[in-house]
């Protein structure tokens, strides 16, 4: 079968980027590498996906044992005297958020379990990403890779990357959760009937 031009163009376009055709200056424009160096890059281009992949691995591990670690200090506050309050609704969520982003002083950690949140939360929250990130603190965020499949909510992913903040993605989280600094926290508890509701431990 007779290839089209097109077609053509890609098929020489990804046997160059896999290693196995090289441009030449000759008649044709194309050589063929030699087998050996075309199976060592193949390999090389395996271990660069490797190393990026453990990478991010222990990045996003690193993020979950801040908070996994934070957890029984919140249970033990729980039970003291420390301030606990139920957030309910988007809208008094979100105005808690804003408060705290402005006294955030060093990190934020988060982790996004459950279904995105709609476009407005999360045109308003990234918003509030960027002034926290402008004024040097540090955000590290875990969504779930299911976000990946939502046009808005991969737009919202790409930009708190554009944005400073570090992005990972893994296919389970427990519930939704946002640390900052280590000493205050906000956690997802079950929605009031149609109301989201949230726990501010400080």
């Amino acid at each position: 079968m007779e290839l089209s031009e097109i077609d053509f163009r890609l098929a020489t376009h990804t046997l160059v980027e896999a290693g196995l055709l090289q441009v030449t200056a000759g008649e044709g424009g194309f050589a063929p590498v030699a087998p050996e160096a075309a199976v060592a890059r193949l390999l090389a281009m395996e271990e660069e996906s490797s190393r990026s992949r453990s990478s991010e691995l222990r990045e996003r591990r690193s993020t979950l044992s801040t908070l996994a670690s934070n957890l029984p200090l919140l249970q033990a506050r729980a039970s003291s005297d420390t301030r606990i309050e139920v957030l309910t609704g988007q809208e008094r969520i979100a105005k808690a958020l804003d408060g705290v982003s402005v006294s955030a002083g060093k990190e934020i950690l988060s982790m996004h379990a459950g279904s995105p949140l709609p476009g407005e939360a999360l045109e308003a929250s990234r918003e509030r990403n960027r002034a926290v990130l402008d004024r040097g603190v540090a955000m590290r965020s875990i969504h779930l890779e299911s976000m990946t499949r939502m046009p808005y909510a991969q737009a919202h992913l790409q930009a708190l990357k554009e944005s400073g903040c570090q992005v990972r993605m893994t296919p389970v989280l427990p519930f939704r959760m946002i640390l900052v600094d280590g000493v205050r926290a906000y956690v997802s508890r079950p929605a009031r009937g149609s109301l989201m509701t949230a726990l501010d431990a400080a």
